[in-house]
Formats: C-alpha cells, structure tokens, sequence
C-alpha cells in the first residue's frame, strides 16, 4: 500500500508538471504569434517605404547625371526628390522580449513539438543578417546628408513649400529656387553617393523581405501547431 501510494503520488506530481508545463508553452506560443504579427505588418511598412525609397533615389540620380543646364522645374524635382528619400531612413524594428526569453534561459525546453525550435533558431538567424545590414544603410544615409548641405538650400525650399498650393503639378514657373552649386564634378559625385545609397536601399529590401517570409511561414507553422483559437 505505501508502495502504491509513493507511486500514485509521483504520477499526480507529473501529471501536475506537465500540465503546468503545457500551459507555459502555450503562453509563449501565443506571445510568439502576437509578436510576429507585429513584426510582419511593421515589416510590409518598412518594405513599401523603401521600395519608394529605392525608385526615387533612382529618379534622382537619373537627373543628376543628365547633360545640359538645370532649369527651374528640374531643380524643383531634385529638391522634392532629396527632402522625399534621402532623409529620414526606414529601418524595421522586430519584437525581441519573448523569443529572447526562450532562447536564452531553460525555457526553451517547453516547446516540445518538432521543428519549432529550428524554425525559431532560423528565424533569428535572418533578423541578425538584417540588422547587420542596418550599419551600412545608415552609414550611407550619413554620407548622402552630409553632401546634401553642399547642394541644397533647405530654407528656401521649406519657405517655397510652405507658400505653394497643394495642386499637383505645380506651376514652377513662379518658384525662385536655386541649387548650392551646379559644378557638373560636384554633382556627380553627389549622383555616385545616392547610386550607392540606392544599392544599399536595394539590398536592405532583399534581406528585409526574407525577414518577412520568415515571419510569415513560422507564424503559419505555430498557428496550425498549437490551435489556440
């Protein structure tokens, strides 16, 4: 009888462990499925944002590199495309409390089910390409802001914006707005910067949009996994 009862003790201590256990897997899980949501709508943000980045940065290094003077309407469109893309850099931001919780303490032991710790693993594996990424496109987002204070006169522009109408096109005919420079050596030189900004953009979307997939495919695999709903 004691045997017995030891016995029965021990199967009601597992019993209660492993309940308590599985209930700790599906809170993470189900952070985990909210948290790459999150990362996948600020992920289709990010990549519409620069791939409008990428195509006007190729706009702008087209005029750049056009033979002949820059007349007014020209230079109007070199300001808007350099206020538009050159500035203010898009980077994605993912979700890191929960997935660093289990990879990095004694609570990735929960998740028991086949391919969920790979797929993490993989998963994190893709954003550390992304965020090494980052140091280029902001280094190169630096050197294109500092040549635009060679190029463009920022308050005039502001004071021009602030005075126009809103229809589209506008009538640049009326708009005194003069580029810095227009040495032909310098505004190469400015046009092979935001070429390579434009790379830069190009390749941060590449590795942004494998992020993305990524998001998507393990967000997939954890829903049809564990059915929390």
């Amino acid at each position: 009888m004691l045997f017995l009862a030891v016995t029965l003790g021990f199967f009601v201590e597992n019993q209660r462990e492993h309940f308590i256990e599985n209930k700790r897997e599906r809170e993470y899980i189900r952070s985990l499925i909210i948290d790459l949501k999150k990362d996948t709508a600020h992920a289709l943000l990010h990549l519409r944002r620069n791939i409008q980045r990428f195509h006007g940065l190729d706009s702008l290094e087209d005029l750049l590199s056009r033979e002949g003077p820059i007349d007014s309407a020209t230079t109007f469109h070199l300001y808007d495309l350099s206020t538009k893309y050159t500035r203010n850099i898009s980077k994605a931001i993912t979700n890191e409390i929960t997935i660093q919780q289990l990879l990095s303490s004694g609570n990735v032991r929960l998740l028991r089910r086949r391919g969920v710790y790979d797929s993490l693993v993989l998963y994190q594996v893709r954003k550390q390409l992304l965020f090494n990424g980052e140091a280029v496109y902001e280094e190169m987002g630096r050197r294109v802001a500092l040549l635009n204070e060679d190029i463009f006169k920022m308050r005039g522009y502001r004071e021009i914006i602030m005075k126009s109408d809103t229809t589209f096109p506008r009538s640049y005919k009326t708009i005194n707005l003069q580029l810095m420079t227009t040495d032909r050596t310098k505004l190469i030189k400015y046009a092979q910067v935001v070429e390579t900004f434009r790379a830069t953009v190009s390749s941060y979307v590449a590795t942004l949009n494998t992020v993305k997939n990524s998001a998507t495919n393990l967000l997939i695999f954890l829903e049809n996994e564990y059915h929390l709903d």
